[in-house]
């Protein structure tokens, strides 16, 4: 049985198996190596202001060898972006799908800027499918 967060969300051990973020039936999962620290932050950031909307401790009990996971439920990936941060200093998971703040590419930013750089993830939305999930059928 997992905790409740500080906005609501239900948190448990994730699979250290899956690198970065991966949507399953049951929740979000995370997932980074970290090498040389006991401790790791997962924060989530509201994608419309770039406010801290949670920032997650994850311990030893989150932590396989150097691999910190987390999985989280009744979390809208679509609606935030997210930063891991080891003793002050917050990093870009190197598995994010999406990058938040380098929309053009080869822009030369301002330092204001760059503290907006931001992974994310999504789940695509396609016609007719409402769960942003295909299936594909092989034919013979």
């Amino acid at each position: 049985m997992g905790k409740k967060s500080k906005s609501g969300f239900l948190i448990e051990k994730g699979d250290p198996l899956l690198p970065g973020v991966t949507v399953l039936n049951h929740g979000i999962n995370f997932a980074v190596s970290v090498y040389g620290s006991d401790t790791c932050y997962l924060n989530l950031y509201e994608n419309g202001t770039g406010s801290l909307m949670e920032s997650i401790v994850l311990t030893d009990q989150n932590r396989t060898g150097n691999v910190f996971s987390v999985l989280i439920k009744n979390l809208d990936i679509n609606g935030i972006s997210y930063m891991y941060q080891v003793r002050d200093k917050e990093f870009i998971d190197p598995y994010a799908k999406q990058i938040y703040g380098r929309e053009i590419y080869g822009k030369v930013l301002s330092a204001e800027e760059k503290v907006k750089i931001r992974g994310g993830s999504f789940i695509p939305v396609f016609p007719g499918r409402e769960s942003g999930l295909l299936i594909f059928r092989i034919l013979n």
